[in-house]
């Protein structure tokens, strides 16, 4: 506790940081850094969200809207359920239960002049898959506070646009 209270966070860091070399050295030695290249990396999970998701997800879902705010589970429904809308997330193994990023998609047969005719929920959806031609990602949320600068937008946005690519060609 005096560590706590009389040192800088940094300092702290770097006590930890020598003291895990100082444990983890004679396995290093043993098994060499060879092992540890070798080990294997969770990956990150795409999951695509709809109305069929679990209650606590989409609860998840609505509360980390960040750009879009959704109103009630009619406005989220309209954003996730119709042939025309997507809605995808990334998921950590060891975090199944909670989203790290989602991204919500409109597919349009043509280039939107503005977003908000999206996001009316009185517009009919689009049910004729064959004339998308644009989907438009016009809403991404961070859901781990801790993730803040990790560029995970643009990994995410690159892994929907391959999945919608083999969809609808």
């Amino acid at each position: 506790k005096w560590l706590l209270a009389t040192d800088s966070v940094g300092e702290l860091l770097l006590v930890r940081s020598v003291a895990a070399l100082i444990l983890l050295a004679p396995f290093v030695g043993r098994a060499g850094t060879a092992a540890f290249r070798k080990a294997p990396r969770p990956v990150l999970q795409i999951v695509r969200v709809d109305w069929r998701t679990p209650a606590y997800l989409l609860e998840q879902i609505i509360a980390h809207e960040a750009v879009h705010e959704i109103r009630d589970w009619n406005d989220l429904r309209r954003r996730i359920d119709p042939v025309d809308r997507r809605c995808y997330a990334f998921f950590h193994p060891q975090l199944n239960d909670e989203p790290l990023i989602f991204v919500e998609v409109a597919l349009v047969p043509e280039m939107p002049a503005a977003i908000a005719p999206l996001l009316d929920r009185h517009q009919p959806a689009q049910t004729d898959a064959s004339r998308f031609k644009v989907a438009v990602f016009y809403s991404i949320s961070n859901c781990q506070p801790g993730l803040r600068g990790v560029n995970l937008g643009n990994f995410l946005i690159k892994r929907v646009a391959e999945d919608l690519n083999r969809e609808l060609p």
